[in-house]
């Protein structure tokens, strides 16, 4: 049997929660993340969006090898961004109450 209040409540839900999604992400875009190397010889900065924006080098990364060099930017790239990733996680399940369970979404 159809329950029409029923329906109209959960659609009702359901664009509330789009909204509430839509202003989170909003928020999340805004967001700066910062991820260091050994020492903080690099620390990268990325957005909500995963975009790296910033790379800054201390003085002493001239001084190392090409390979820690490489090393150095991507672990500080890497922790900048799962640090967003995983703040993006938790805020997005906060407004759908765990809904999206543990869907792993790229982005998100």
């Amino acid at each position: 049997m159809f329950n029409k209040p029923n329906m109209l409540g959960m659609l009702k839900q359901a664009q509330q929660a789009k909204k509430q999604l839509k202003k989170v992400q909003k928020e999340i875009d805004r967001m700066v993340f910062k991820g260091h190397s050994k020492d903080s010889i690099v620390v990268a900065t990325v957005n909500g969006k995963l975009e790296l924006t910033n790379i800054d080098l201390d003085n002493s990364f001239s001084e190392l090898d090409l390979s820690n060099q490489k090393l150095f930017i991507k672990v500080a790239v890497n922790e900048a961004v799962s640090d967003a990733q995983k703040t993006t996680q938790e805020k997005m399940s906060a407004v759908t109450g765990g809904m999206l369970g543990d869907m792993n979404i790229p982005g998100m």
